[in-house]
């Protein structure tokens, strides 16, 4: 139910492992350990919790995809209909592959598989706080006992980094 995919190269390619032993840093297996790990504890989050399956309840794959904008400083992640994208960061963020933000694009998917939100105004708000709730609710399923209600600051690799926004 998860495909793990690469956009370093500019074009996405599916990410496979001969050994099925993914330590290799220089091929940036580590990001694609965290996107691949983090969308799996989402699927399962929804499937324990909920009993709800895959983006659609019946199992649709969830497709993250790691390095969007290739090597590029790319600080950010969207979900595009199909697929969940996350960029590399730049030298004050690390990937954006937390379970917050993973959880939030994929919250997304879900939703629009059973609404028929608009993403615009009052109904992309709506989008967007449900996204944000289901990001924290994976980070409280995860990390039961040492969770923060901000959301944003778990990617950040400076102590300067900004608050997206706090559940507090």
């Amino acid at each position: 139910g998860i495909t793990t995919y690469s956009m370093q190269s500019g074009t996405p390619k599916l990410l496979t492992d001969n050994d099925n032993i993914w330590d290799d840093e220089a091929a940036n297996d580590l990001v694609a350990i965290d996107a691949h790990w983090t969308t799996a504890r989402f699927y399962d989050m929804m499937n324990d919790s909920l009993n709800y399956a895959g983006l659609d309840g019946n199992g649709k794959s969830m497709n993250p995809v790691i390095f969007y904008g290739g090597m590029e400083n790319f600080v950010n992640a969207f979900w595009d209909g199909d697929k969940a994208y996350f960029g590399q960061g730049d030298c004050h963020n690390g990937p954006l592959t937390t379970l917050t933000i993973v959880a939030h694009e994929f919250t997304h998917g879900v939703t629009q598989y059973n609404s028929n939100l608009i993403y615009n105004g009052e109904s992309g708000a709506l989008n967007e706080s449900l996204s944000d709730v289901f990001g924290k609710a994976l980070d409280i399923y995860i990390n039961k006992n040492n969770f923060s209600w901000d959301l944003g600051p778990d990617f950040s690799l400076s102590p300067f980094s900004e608050l997206f926004r706090s559940f507090s």
